[in-house]
C-alpha cells in the first residue's frame, strides 16, 4: 500500500491520531467483485484516523462522503447502519470537524 501524505491534527487517546491529507491521491480500500483491488480517490483535506505508527485505521474520508453516510444512517438505511466501519467513519468526521469549527472562549468571544 502506498503511503498517504498527511499532516497530524490531534492525538486520539494514547494510541491513535487524527490526520488530514496533504495532497490528492488514491488508496486501496478493499477487494472488488472481480477479485482485483478496490481503490478510492481522495482530495487534499480528507480526514484520516491512524495509529501512532501511521498505519491507516479508517479513511481518507472526504467530508461529502461522511455527510452522505450520515444522511443514510439518519434515514434508517439498513445497509448504511450495518456498514462495518460506519461508527469509525462518522466518529472520525465529527472529531475532525470539531477541530476545524470555531470555538468560543469562556467570555463568549471566539478564539
Amino acid at each position: 500500500m502506498k503511503t498517504i501524505a498527511c499532516t497530524p491534527l490531534a492525538a486520539i487517546g494514547a494510541t491513535r491520531q487524527l490526520m488530514i491529507t496533504s495532497m490528492d491521491g488514491s488508496t486501496t480500500v478493499g477487494t472488488a467483485k472481480d477479485g482485483g483491488e478496490l481503490a478510492a480517490d481522495f482530495s487534499a483535506g480528507a480526514f484520516v484516523l491512524a495509529d501512532n505508527d501511521g498505519q491507516l485505521i479508517v479513511g481518507p474520508i472526504q467530508i461529502e462522503a461522511a455527510h452522505a453516510l450520515a444522511m443514510k444512517v439518519a434515514d434508517g438505511n439498513p445497509r448504511a447502519i450495518t456498514e462495518p466501519q460506519a461508527n469509525l467513519i462518522l466518529a472520525t468526521a465529527v472529531i475532525a470537524l470539531s477541530h476545524m469549527w470555531p470555538r468560543g472562549s469562556e467570555n463568549g468571544r471566539a478564539t
